[in-house]
């Protein structure tokens, strides 16, 4: 059958912590992130929690774990035009998103 989903709300303090350490995982794929421009601009403090802090406190948890992190991110933050982007690229914020 197909792998167990784990939902998570990752804005809570210590959530992605005890998520990983709880699932186990080996591989974690993270799709979250607040991109919406109306969303950015109403609540940005809840935006940075998401994409920034969240996003930061998913990968301590993963290297403390051992599991391999993969982070998918949008085109708003590196442009296409220099595709495939190198680890260390410089972003090129596009919108709002991209500077959360």
């Amino acid at each position: 059958g197909a792998p167990p989903l784990a939902p998570c709300d990752l804005t809570g303090r210590g959530a992605a912590a005890w998520q990983v350490k709880d699932f186990r995982p080996h591989v974690v794929v993270h799709l979250a992130a607040e991109r919406r421009q109306e969303e950015l601009r109403r609540a940005p403090s809840q935006a940075s929690l998401l994409n920034i802090e969240a996003t930061g406190a998913l990968a301590a948890a993963c290297e403390e774990s051992g599991a391999w992190l993969i982070f998918v991110s949008t085109a708003a933050v590196l442009r296409g035009a220099h595709a495939p982007q190198k680890p260390d690229a410089r972003p090129e914020p596009s919108s709002d998103h991209a500077w959360h």
